[in-house]
């Protein structure tokens, strides 16, 4: 066993055997009832239950936890939930749950680990960097969620709630300031218009901040941050039992961070043109244009619950959204004047979506409930008229568009039945079937371009039957023990660029099967454990590559195997101290991969060094690639460590608390070479407010990455060259709230 991961588990078992030699001083103080841990309800299984009634592995967060934790966006999960890493590839969010992840990026290129906004699917990877004004909960489930989630749910499922509108008036109203000139204004005001029929609410995000790289060719800032989200909420109650809620919600972010970065060892072919300018150290670049992503989006939601007699809640949920898109960035990662590589997509990324579920959970009957359902989805993500630019010669310019429409369908049903007044057997199965295409053009020259005919590229469909079977035995009132098997699907897809290129133009689903066994228990009240071990059987994994055909394609591994273990837990010492902390150990390699295409650095050339890299194909001297079997899968640290402790004191003059932060992670790899690599590191987070006696008002103080600590947060290895981008500096900053 490595030695961190030992050092890790005698902390870990040490933290233990503290806590029970304790045990006894407060156990008199926690009987009172002042020092209890409060009950988490969550609706993993559609349906409200406390999370130790749960049979598998759930993680929740409350929009007062989240904020405490300093907690402004979907990466930061990672510091709060064990065995969650979320990173990118470039301007995509890669959201990792035990080692399942992708690095498969661009249209209809879904994540293996599902997002939800309000009950609605988000498969847009580029555009799920979330800026919470109004969350009210975060819920992470840990495995497959193939039977209620279904699609794309192999690793996962993150659900991100925002609040409800309140028939009592309630607002709030932040106001911040930080280095890098960060400006940040946040507000949510909620209460009712008609009586109790009818309530609303509002709120909005904005957050600015100049760059914290510095691009040494054009010396300045080169990664501006901006932000505007408005969300609008309508909650009408016609009659008892029922409820209907409208959703509307724009978002406008323009971020420089994702397309910054340098060249890892100066490796790239920039390297070639002896008067480039290459950034070599962490928060530096060297650009010839700016390198940003600018997503707007556009959404409505509409969710309606209706109590049937009796019988049980049937609910609604249907969505639209419509997303724009569009990136640039520079290639080589280098200022290289006139033969420099920049890649823009030009004008814009669309996409629409639509999805509609109907669902109906019963209430109990004797010993029996159950949930059942339909699923409809159709999304059509487009690269609109992307230009590849190899000089500053518009003339040789090379362009294409192309359509990646997806229709999906399904239905499912779960089942709830009470064997005993113990032991409780859960029983669901999803049918899921995709249908995937891919149209296009392209041309060369400068534009504007004359109207080429879209041309039609391959179609193909995939279909797969999830199941899910659990076992839940209450040990004790405040105990369950569970074993539950369950299946993940992630659907197969067309590359992109099929309509042109037709080889390899369908790639197979993703499949995984999981079984686990865990245990949830509040032993004291102010005391709750809930901890899993796991394994993963996970099959033709989808891994892009760039294998020499002029695009980026994806291919599949042959098979991985994964286990672990993970537990997190919530101790509160004293009224006024909590303590919360999360393990996670993971051991995720492939078990079959022995065709992979992967890129290496070319041969070193004499004063030059670097200058990019060659996939491992055939054309290269690599036949059937190279054998990657037994590597540790992109994402999968082997141990990751959450801490928070947590410190309220009321005092006359007012309320202090104190919120400390601790992430840890061992090596994490890239890629399936195991070439590139953020070696073992820590982050330390902190927060503390005041808020005066009587007062409406509170003021904070917070600072991020407190001993800024230089770490690679996201990748995108090319041909052109290895690029990699650091996370945030050290960043601090003070707010005033006024709350009511």
């Amino acid at each position: 066993m490595p030695k961190t991961v030992t050092r890790i588990l005698l902390l870990s078992g040490a933290c233990m055997a503290a806590l029970g030699a304790a045990a006894p001083a407060w156990a008199q103080e926690a009987a009172a009832g002042s020092t209890t841990v409060s009950e988490v309800v969550v609706t993993t299984q559609r349906r409200s239950e406390r999370l130790r009634d749960v049979p598998i592995s759930v993680v929740a967060q409350t929009g007062e936890q989240l904020a405490k934790a300093g907690v402004t966006n979907i990466k930061d999960i990672s510091f709060l939930v064990p065995g969650v890493k979320i990173d990118q590839t470039s301007n995509y969010v890669q959201p990792a749950i035990r080692g399942v992840s992708s690095a498969v990026t661009g249209p209809s290129t879904d994540s293996p680990v599902a997002v939800y906004l309000d009950g609605i699917v988000q498969p847009n990877q580029a555009a799920n960097f979330f800026e919470f004004a109004d969350v009210d909960r975060i819920e992470v489930a840990k495995g497959p969620q193939g039977t209620l989630f279904g699609r794309n749910a192999t690793g996962g499922a993150i659900s991100i709630f925002t609040k409800t509108p309140s028939f009592t008036p309630t607002g709030n109203l932040t106001l911040g300031y930080g280095n890098f000139n960060r400006v940040l204004a946040k507000g949510y005001v909620s209460g009712p218009l008609v009586g109790d029929v009818l309530a609303a609410s509002l709120s909005a995000y904005y957050e600015h901040h100049k760059g914290y790289d510095y691009d040494i060719a054009r010396k300045r800032r080169s990664d501006d941050f901006e932000s505007k989200v408005v969300r609008a909420k309508l909650l009408w109650k016609p009659v008892d039992g029922a409820s209907i809620t409208f959703i509307a919600a724009y978002q406008d972010r323009y971020d420089g961070d994702p397309g910054t970065g340098i060249a890892l060892n100066r490796n790239t072919i920039a390297a070639l043109n002896p008067t480039a300018i290459i950034a070599t150290k962490p928060h530096t670049t060297s650009f010839d244009t700016n390198s940003f992503a600018h997503v707007k989006r556009s959404e409505a939601t509409i969710r309606g619950e209706f109590e049937i007699g009796d019988l049980g809640t049937l609910t609604t949920l249907g969505g639209y959204s419509k997303t724009w898109i569009h990136i640039d960035y520079d290639a080589d990662r280098a200022s290289t004047g006139p033969t420099g590589i920049h890649i823009a997509y030009h004008p814009n990324q669309p996409e629409i979506q639509y999805s509609q579920e109907v669902s109906f959970a019963s209430r109990k009957f004797g010993a029996f409930s159950f949930v059942a359902g339909g699923y409809y989805y159709y999304n059509d993500n487009k690269f609109a008229a992307i230009r590849i630019e190899s000089s500053k010669n518009p003339a040789t310019d090379f362009y294409f568009d192309s359509t990646n429409p997806q229709l999906a369908y399904a239905g499912f049903t779960e089942a709830n039945y009470d064997i005993t007044d113990r032991l409780t057997a859960i029983a669901g199965i999803r049918y899921s079937w995709e249908r995937r295409a891919n149209k296009g053009r392209l041309g060369f020259g400068a534009p504007p371009h004359d109207p080429q005919p879209y041309i039609l590229g391959a179609v193909t469909s995939f279909d797969a039957w999830t199941p899910r079977v659990s076992l839940r035995y209450r040990v004790t009132d405040d105990t369950n023990a569970y074993f539950t098997f369950s299946k993940g699907f992630k659907s197969g897809g067309v590359q992109s660029g099929s309509f042109f290129n037709p080889v390899g133009a369908v790639y197979a689903p993703e499949k995984i099967t999981a079984y686990e066994v865990g245990v949830k228990s509040t032993p004291m009240p102010n005391l709750t454990i809930n901890a899993a071990a796991y394994y993963y059987d996970y099959k033709d994994l989808q891994v892009q590559v760039q294998a020499g055909t002029g695009a980026a394609i994806t291919i599949n591994a042959a098979a991985a195997r994964i286990y672990g273990f993970d537990v997190d837990s919530q101790w509160r010492a004293t009224p006024e101290l909590t303590f919360s902390a999360g393990l996670s150990l993971l051991d995720a390699k492939y078990k079959s991969f022995p065709n992979a295409y992967v890129l290496r650095p070319k041969p070193a050339l004499p004063v030059i060094g670097l200058n990019g890299n060659f996939p491992t194909n055939a054309a290269n001297g690599y036949p059937n690639g190279v054998d990657v079997s037994g590597n540790t899968l992109p994402r999968a640290p082997k141990a990751t460590v959450t801490l928070v402790g947590d410190y309220t004191r009321d005092f006359g003059p007012g309320t202090w608390n104190l919120n400390v932060t601790l992430f840890y992670t061992t090596k994490v790899f890239f890629d399936s070479d195991e070439r590139v690599n953020q070696p073992a590191y820590a982050l330390v987070n902190a927060n503390t407010s005041w808020r005066p006696a009587g007062s409406n008002y509170k003021f904070e103080a917070w600072v991020k990455n407190l001993t800024n600590k230089t770490y690679i947060s996201s990748t995108f290895l090319q041909d052109s060259a290895d690029v990699v981008g650091y996370g945030w500096k050290r960043t601090f900053g003070v707010s005033v709230s006024y709350s009511f």
